[in-house]
Parts: C-alpha cells; structure tokens; sequence
C-alpha cells in the first residue's frame, strides 16, 4: 500500500510529540512492507540541504516562524492559511505524481485547509489524526482557566468554517484521537457527526537497551514556553535542596537553584538514558495536553509521573499509573513530590496494545 503522511512539521524541523509520532508511525508502516512518504512544511529560507529526502515533500511556508510574529500578524495568517490556495496546488501535485492508497493526516496548520476536498478529488482514502484544538480554535492551545476561548464567537465562526472544509473531504473519512477528552472536545462542538471516530493511543517507541540506575532527580521535558509550566518545576525546586531538578530541552530561563540544571537538547537515546535516572518526570502544563509523548517516553523506561490533571493526561495516569496535581498550582505540586519521596507512585503494567500501524490500517481494510 501507498502510504502519504501530512503534518506541519518534521525532522529536522520537529518541536513536539505530533511530528515524533509521524516518524514513529512511517517506519512502522515501512516495516510492515508498505511504501511511505512524508509532506511537511519547513521555514522559507532554510538551507537546501536540510530539506534533500527522498522520502519527503517540504513545501515552504511561514508557519515555522509563526510564533515570533505579532498577534495582528498570526491572526491574518491563520486566516489565510484555512483557504490557502498556494499550498493546496503543492498537494494536488503531489498527489497526482504519487497517488497514495491511504493519506494520513496529523497537524495541517501551515498546509492549508483545502486538504481534505484535494484527497476526495484524488480518491485516495484519509484518516485525520488529532493532536490538539486547532480546529477549535487557531492557537491550537487551551489553557487552565481560559476554557471559554473555544466557546466565543470569533471561535464559533472559526469552527464552523473548520467544519466546512472538513465536510469537503471523503465521505468514509476516519478519525482518530490519541485521548477520549480531545475526542469528546470536538464532538461537544458538532465536528465528526457523520464520521468513524476511535481512540488510539499513539505508538511507543521501545527501547529495551536502558538500565535503570535512578538518582535523587526529578525532571522536566519540554518547550519553554508558559504553558508547559516551567517556572512551576524551578519553582519547586527550592523546596527540595536535597534533589536534583534537571530540565531537557532548549530553554531560556535561569534558576538561583543550585539543585537546577539545563540539559539542553538530547537525543532520544539520552532522553531515555535521563528518565532512567530520574525519580520521577514532571509535566506540570497549563495547557490541556491531548496525550504528551513524554509521558509515553516515561512509560517505557517505568518512570513515575507527576503531572497536573488537564485534558489526555489523567487517562494516561489510569492506565500506567503516577500521580495527579491541581494544574498552575504551586502548593499542590509541592505537596504532590513530597507525597511521592515518602510514599512512591506504584506503576501499573496493562497488556500491551497491537502495534500502533496494525490498529490503524484495520480501519480502512
């Protein structure tokens, strides 16, 4: 079979858990003997090389750099980017010289809304993946305490254009969502009416070449930003001198914590080789995570988690175990660790799932 994956970004152009699932899901498809290939965006100015992969389509696009711009700038663009003719000629292209059996279609912020009438018109059968609300709302970000962004009008309007173009596309049209709560988010919301929706946890990355040797470290992987909640993790690491609190990931921020410090960018080898070590992983979001990749990564090691009860994240917690805290609340999350140095956080080991390609696949043959 065919296989043709969109999303917005990929390596080496990756920030988050979406485009590590794409790379996850191609080589199981490759695996599994299908033919695969990847569309993405990258930055319009980027070096050639960086985008020389047999196996990937990069089309040029603003959206890398969206973040930076002002907020007059980002809503026009998300406004243009739902009807963006450019990048829907791109696709058609593509699609024309490669004519896949099956799209499957993850983060499309940056590659246009026309997508799904392009794959009706192609014939080729898709499956839309959820990974956050940016049919919702254009931020593709939800935050504790901010829940009625998604429920005003300039949302409802954007929603309904959303559905529109989603209407466009192929009638048999498969949904799946990592988590529950994504899924019944948009459902509240009328999307998927006429739609297969089925929830399916995103794949697992094995490795079964780290050993556990855990220290006295508690940590953190992650953006920067505000709604992944790292001033929370430094913060509490002043009420804890005796522990290490060590953070992966490209960041700004400064500690006057002696117990803080920055790892900077890891491979996934040595991001496995840290959770190893580690007590416990921290994910204390202010944003509704949808089923953070971190969690899973945490899984595969047996690290213990500790996170903060929004979205996806408390069926994570049912289903392998850890601990939930009251989201951007301090006191709580201090509460939480010290709970956990004294009592602990018993892992729970359910049965393993088909793998994440066989699940998929199952829902077009």
């Amino acid at each position: 079979m065919k296989i043709l994956l969109l999303n917005n970004l990929f390596i080496p152009y990756q920030r988050g858990g979406a485009e590590r699932i794409v790379e996850l899901s191609a080589q199981e498809f490759k695996d599994a003997g299908h033919s695969v290939k990847i569309v993405c965006t990258y930055p319009k100015h980027a070096r050639k090389k960086d985008t020389e992969r047999e196996d990937v389509f990069y089309l040029p696009s603003n959206y890398y750099h969206l973040s930076e711009k002002s907020f007059v700038y980002r809503f026009f663009w998300q406004i243009i980017n739902l009807f963006n003719f450019t990048q829907a000629r791109r696709l058609q292209k593509i699609l024309k010289q490669e004519k896949p059996d099956l799209i499957i279609a993850h983060n499309l912020m940056g590659l246009g809304g026309f997508i799904p009438k392009i794959i009706k018109k192609q014939g080729s059968k898709l499956i839309l993946t959820l990974h956050d609300i940016q049919w919702l709302h254009p931020s593709g970000l939800l935050y504790f305490g901010e829940e009625k962004i998604i429920d005003i009008l300039p949302a409802k309007i954007y929603q309904f254009l959303g559905k529109c173009l989603l209407k466009s596309g192929p009638q048999n049209t498969q949904i799946i969502a990592p988590s529950a709560w994504l899924l019944n988010l948009y459902q509240k919301r009328g999307f998927f009416k006429n739609q297969i929706c089925t929830v399916i946890p995103n794949p697992l990355a094995i490795n079964k070449n780290i050993t556990q040797s855990r220290q006295k470290q508690f940590l953190f992987i992650g953006q920067a930003g505000h709604h992944k909640g790292l001033d929370l993790f430094l913060k509490a690491a002043a009420s804890f001198p005796a522990y290490t609190f060590a953070v992966i990931g490209e960041h700004l921020e400064k500690s006057l914590n002696n117990n803080v410090k920055f790892l900077g960018r890891l491979s996934s080898l040595e991001v496995n080789t840290e959770l190893a070590q580690s007590l416990a992983l921290i994910v204390p979001s202010r944003c509704y995570e949808n089923s953070p990749t971190v969690i899973y990564e945490a899984q595969q090691t047996e690290t213990p988690v500790i996170a903060a009860a929004l979205g996806g994240i408390p069926e994570l917690i049912d289903r392998w175990g850890g601990l939930l805290f009251e989201p951007d609340n301090l006191n709580s999350l201090i509460e939480t660790l010290n709970y956990f140095i004294k009592e602990g956080a018993p892992l729970k080991t359910p049965p393993l799932p088909p793998p994440y390609g066989e699940q998929v696949l199952n829902l077009v043959n």
